[in-house]
């Protein structure tokens, strides 16, 4: 079947569709067939399919940590975390709780690690016990991935100097 978007109707007013509108949700696109193409060479172009891959491998890393750390919480984070992220999470948690004593890196568990992202991302524990989801730990993995990208950077550059 093939889609196209149709025009949203506010007050008897036709509502121009541009794709900067629809993405910022002012009005909602609905999808219908399309007589002349496919879905993705009609209103949006292809323009998406990039996007797409790239947020189903961002949810499908945030899916790999979710899991594991409610099943298996006492497992090695280094089955999920690569040594800098793990390095990277122990210096935020050393920064906002400096005087708390922190386990080596190789000594934490997944449980462990994912609470310390989840609270990077804002979690905050309820009474309810509720696990970290998945946007909080986006928010997370998001502050981690440029703490990460900064110390690789800062290892590159180390012994460097300007000229």
């Amino acid at each position: 079947m093939q889609l196209r978007s149709a025009s949203a109707h506010r007050g008897g007013r036709k509502q121009h569709q541009s794709r900067r509108r629809c993405a910022r949700g002012v009005i909602r696109c609905r999808w219908l067939p399309h007589p002349e193409g496919s879905w993705n060479q009609g209103h949006f172009g292809t323009g998406g399919w990039p996007w797409a891959t790239l947020l189903a491998t961002v949810a499908a890393r945030i899916e790999r940590i979710e899991h594991p750390s409610r099943n298996m919480p006492n497992a090695s984070a280094l089955e999920l975390y690569s040594a800098d992220e793990l390095t990277a999470l122990r210096m935020m948690r050393k920064r906002y709780y400096p005087h708390a004593t922190l386990p080596d890196t190789d000594a934490l568990s997944v449980g462990t690690a994912t609470a310390w992202l989840a609270d990077r991302g804002g979690y905050v524990q309820t009474s309810a016990r509720r696990p970290p989801g998945t946007v909080v730990l986006a928010r997370g993995l998001e502050r981690l991935r440029l703490c990460v990208d900064a110390m690789i950077a800062a290892r590159n550059d180390h012994g460097r100097t300007e000229k």
